[in-house]
């Protein structure tokens, strides 16, 4: 098992996990908080805004590890394509998706980490 949604799928990361962090995950949030939201459309105006959208970005990525980019242009249809062949392709077993196991940094299509397993 070399894949993250491997080890999730089996249950088996709740052995590897801390005690604090199991205690974080079982605890409910004190106030509900929304994911961060980064407006794309105002990074190519105003420097003084696009400077604190980059701030913003930081943080976000600092803070929760994620966010959410709007007013990107990127049409729905496309965006619902993309989540549905990610979700093929992570529901995949393990042989069938190292097949797309890149062994060169510009291969056009890869899957895995910028290490190779049978070198590192």
């Amino acid at each position: 098992m070399y894949s993250v949604k491997g080890l999730v799928d089996s249950g088996f990361y709740h052995l590897l996990l801390r005690p604090r962090v199991k205690k974080m995950i079982q605890s409910s949030p004190k106030k509900k908080q929304s994911q961060p939201l980064i407006f794309f459309l105002l990074t190519s105006g105003d420097p003084d805004q696009r400077s604190k959208v980059i701030q913003d970005t930081g943080n976000a990525c600092r803070d929760w590890g994620f966010f959410m980019v709007i007013n990107h242009g990127v049409q729905e249809k496309l965006m619902d394509d993309m989540v549905k062949a990610s979700k093929s392709f992570f529901d995949m077993s393990e042989e069938e998706k190292g097949e797309y196991n890149g062994k060169q940094l510009f291969d056009p299509i890869r899957s895995g980490t910028s290490f190779n397993v049978l070198v590192d």
